[in-house]
């Protein structure tokens, strides 16, 4: 390559305009370039359309007819001798553009009437592909292309489709930018909307305690919903199977396809799928329930008798979901037959105020086998119901206090201070019963929950015939 070549083709590729993304500017340096360096006057620049149908021109510099086209387009079936050529990725050099096989086709509709006597077509890769050609057509006069001007025609090909990088690289930019654009959005509406939360939570701050006393049900609600959740998803799912195997069937008995192996597969199928959206419909149906009966509980007050052990089990199942999500292990030993007259609701309330007590506070980030265990005894008339974690402990200083309302050493943890200030005013004002906290700092605690008037349920005696 000759230095004019050198020249043209380093300051075309320092140019920031090949970089620029803007792939007009770069087609006009590119064809302006070539232009100059083949002392030609005429070259356009034409890109494939996706199944190399057609060719489209996107600009096309004539200098002598004083012309620009940008809208020009090429078929494959007017000229598939071309497209042949084209096929073959390579440089197509037409010495004598009427006569040469790869142009031939051009002589009565393009080359005569335009007075193009030579062309030279290089091909534009990008990504490893050729996407178009970059023509170069010397009008008056037959040109003989040099191996310099192939080769220099060529590097300039080649950075046309350094340009539709750029392109592409300020259109990703452009797509970034609308979705940050978007995500910003998105993100002040969310802002918009904590602010009226909070100005909602300040406004509603003096039903701290009753909202607080409801907290147990909250969290049988959040539990049962997230239990609930997967075996109504694997319904859905069964369902959806469902649909499409029926479909399938549909289709091979509308081809006439269907054969006795094939119906007893698909019903197989359907069968299969039938049972499990079943098996997973009666588990919803028990867990809500299940709810039910423990809500239902938790909003009366009523004293009722009922069997301690098995009401602590009925709750303790709709409070497993918030016990799993923290990781904590529980272990149970509940004496059988402890009776009690009280209201049960009350007792829902106590055991889900120790339990979120101990997934909230009682394990710091670095405890990794956390455990919970929950006792019921009988002894003298008293039902002790014991809660014994193996966490951080509480401090000697602040077991005094650990009743009061409002004192927490959590408060900027979520902490509210009134949890166990309740739980003890329904332990002792509601059950007349008492509440004992046993603590070692770094060995865990426990709460100790006496419960009086309990009694042991006694099997009933069969009547015994008399004798003659």
């Amino acid at each position: 390559m000759n230095l004019k070549f050198e020249n043209i083709l380093l300051n075309v590729s320092k140019s920031e305009v090949i970089d620029t993304g803007d792939l007009q500017q770069a087609a006009r340096l590119i064809i302006e370039s070539i232009l100059a360096g083949l002392e030609i006057k005429r070259c356009g620049i034409w890109l494939t359309n996706d199944d190399v149908t057609a060719i489209e021109c996107k600009l096309l510099i004539d200098t002598y007819h004083e012309t620009e086209i940008e809208e020009l387009k090429l078929y494959r079936k007017d000229f598939p001798t071309y497209f042949k050529f084209l096929d073959t990725e390579r440089s197509i050099v037409a010495v004598n553009a009427e006569t040469d096989s790869a142009t031939a086709e051009f002589k009565d509709v393009y080359l005569i009437p335009h007075k193009i006597r030579s062309m030279l077509d290089m091909p534009i890769r990008h990504k490893g592909k050729m996407i178009g050609i970059i023509c170069a057509e010397n009008i008056g006069e037959i040109k003989h292309w040099t191996s310099a001007e192939i080769t220099f025609a060529s590097a300039v090909s080649d950075l046309y489709g350094r340009a539709i990088t750029a392109n592409e690289r300020n259109q990703y930019q452009a797509k970034l930018e609308e979705q940050n654009k978007n995500l910003e959005e998105i993100v002040q509406a969310r802002t918009e909307e904590l602010e009226a939360s909070f100005e909602h939570l300040k406004q509603t701050q003096s039903k701290l305690i009753e909202i607080e006393k409801m907290a147990s049900l909250g969290n049988l609600v959040a539990g049962v919903a997230h239990e609930v959740n997967t075996p109504i998803s694997v319904a859905i799912t069964g369902t959806t199977y469902n649909v499409e195997a029926l479909r399938e069937l549909e289709d091979l008995l509308d081809t006439g396809k269907l054969t006795k192996e094939k119906l007893l597969r698909q019903i197989k199928i359907l069968k299969d799928s039938d049972e499990l959206i079943f098996q997973n419909l009666n588990r919803a149906v028990d867990l809500i329930q299940n709810f039910k009966r423990t809500a239902a509980d938790q909003s009366t007050q009523q004293k009722v008798q009922f069997d301690v052990g098995s009401y602590i089990t009925n709750t303790l199942s709709s409070l497993l979901p918030m016990l799993r999500s923290h990781q904590v292990k529980l272990d149970t030993s509940v004496q059988e037959g402890v009776i009690l007259n009280a209201s049960p609701g009350i007792l829902a309330q106590i055991i889900t105020i120790l339990v979120q007590n101990a997934c909230y506070h009682a394990f710091t980030s670095h405890h990794t086998n956390k455990q919970l265990s929950i006792e019921l005894t009988l002894a003298n008339s008293f039902c002790t119901l014991a809660v014994k974690d193996n966490g951080q402990g509480i401090k000697q200083e602040n077991q005094q206090r650990i009743f009061e309302p409002f004192f927490t050493t959590n408060r900027f943890g979520g902490g509210t201070g009134l949890g166990l200030s309740i739980l003890y005013n329904l332990v002792t004002q509601q059950l007349n019963g008492e509440v004992q906290l046993i603590s070692t700092e770094g060995m865990g605690c426990e709460f100790k929950i006496q419960l009086p008037n309990a009694t042991i349920k006694t099997a009933k005696k069969e009547a015994t015939p008399d004798k003659a």
